[in-house]
């Protein structure tokens, strides 16, 4: 289902503010309003996103800062380029614990990231073909 919404929020991971968790209407003036652009865009995070989740599964079971580190620094510059602001801001909560070596708040964050991508996975689906409804 199409929405007119700019972006659809939730409670940042700080709980105070609310942060878009897919904010597509940015990701278009970044790319000069094309949607189909951006629909190509989404599709290949969702191609990707079953083997992200998996790896994102995999690493918070290690005590391993720098495998946290080094995928959260690719999944960092992804979030942010599709316009996933609260997984984003949650990136950078798993990395900030994962630099202070605080395993619990690194599998607490990372939870949360993981499911905060499911809830962007759902919008995004809800969110393509719009190339296809502009008139």
């Amino acid at each position: 289902m199409y929405t007119d919404k700019p972006f659809q929020t939730a409670e940042s991971p700080d709980g105070e503010n609310s942060v878009a968790v897919l904010d597509r209407k940015s990701v278009l003036e970044r790319v000069g309003d094309n949607p189909a652009f951006v629909d190509e865009l989404y599709s290949i995070f969702l191609n990707e996103l079953p083997k992200r989740l998996d790896k994102i599964e995999a690493i918070l079971r290690l005590d391993d800062f720098e495998a946290v580190l080094k995928q959260m620094h690719s999944l960092r510059s992804v979030t942010w380029t599709i316009g996933a602001l609260s997984s984003f801001h949650l990136v950078e909560q798993v990395e900030q614990a994962a630099q202070a070596e605080d395993l619990a708040g690194v599998r607490e964050f990372g939870k949360r990231l993981m499911g905060e991508l499911v809830k962007v996975k759902t919008i995004m689906h809800g969110t393509m073909g719009d190339a296809k409804r502009s008139p």
